[in-house]
């Protein structure tokens, strides 16, 4: 019979693919860990790793066994917090991920107003790209992603939009095409450009652009996982970039980086909330989501990335 502890610890090994890393982050010895994952292999009948020089790999059975692993994991972490909560009445933690543009506004409102109200609450925030938070959604590190939303839901995700904001391409203010009055694709083709990796789906957005009107680029010189460093890599170079005009005024750039007029690449992007189907949303998450809904954390002329 299939141990859970042991699917928990899989989990942790396919995470970190290395014993050593994945003992450390559960607080195990690496024998205790390896005999974890031999038990569960013996159980199963098969190998769930090989080993190569990047670190273990999973097998194809431990391809499979994982997407079921973490949902299992998942299911049992929230039936022990839902009834936890319960039992405990009005107290609780909760772990939200939120694109970079939004961090102020929920720290300085959304985090007062749940502290206010539930002394007893514990808070886990997380500032990321997209990309990156979905990936932490999925393995159960948040409960809930307030960021820019997939043009079409994911089937494993519920999507709700709350706003819009628009993705401007940006430049340094020395930047030639900063004086042109209007900027176009084909303008725009035969620069280099500092952007977020290509699993950001603005990132996606703009290459569609290019591909649309059969022009290449845009020419990435540089990728950069941070509004900020994409930013300061604009304010100090000839790279154009793509971020909303608030995270600009954010991060205090106005003097340093300016928004180009070219309408052909202004995306107005849906912002909003996102959570798993399957997962359990406690009550001070319904809270969060009730807020949020009445829009006491938006800035006015809000975004997020």
């Amino acid at each position: 019979m299939i141990n859970l502890r042991d699917l928990t610890h899989f989990v942790a090994i396919a995470e970190h693919r290395q014993i050593g890393l994945a003992a450390v982050q559960i607080g195990l010895t690496q024998p205790a860990l390896t005999k974890s994952l031999q038990r569960l292999e013996q159980v199963l009948g098969t190998p769930l790793f090989v080993r190569r020089r990047q670190g273990l790999m999973l097998t194809q059975a431990g391809d499979r066994l994982l997407t079921r692993a973490r949902n299992l994991v998942r299911t049992v972490d929230d039936i022990n917090r839902e009834i936890t909560e319960f039992a405990d009445g009005d107290s609780g933690h909760l772990s939200i991920g939120v694109g970079p543009t939004m961090m102020a506004s929920l720290l300085l409102k959304i985090t007062n107003r749940i502290l206010s109200d539930s002394p007893n609450v514990t808070l886990k925030i997380s500032t990321a790209l997209n990309h990156a938070l979905f990936d932490m959604l999925r393995r159960g590190e948040l409960d809930l992603v307030v960021c820019g939303l997939h043009e079409e839901t994911p089937p494993d995700m519920h999507q709700e939009r709350l706003m819009q904001d628009e993705m401007l391409v940006v430049a340094n203010r020395k930047h030639p095409l900063a004086r042109k009055r209007l900027v176009t694709l084909q303008d725009l083709s035969s620069e280099k450009w500092v952007l977020s990796p290509h699993k950001v789906l603005a990132r996606q957005w703009l290459e569609d652009r290019f591909r649309a009107h059969s022009l290449a680029g845009p020419v990435v010189s540089v990728e950069a996982d941070s509004a900020l460093a994409i930013l300061l890599t604009v304010a100090k170079t000839n790279l154009l970039g793509f971020q909303p005009l608030q995270n600009i005024q954010n991060f205090g750039l106005t003097r340093d980086v300016v928004c180009l007029k070219a309408p052909q690449a202004e995306r107005r992007r849906p912002v909003g909330i996102t959570y798993m189907k399957d997962a359990y949303l406690s009550p001070l998450a319904h809270r969060l989501i009730q807020t949020l809904r009445e829009g006491h954390s938006w800035p006015s002329t809000g975004g997020s990335a």
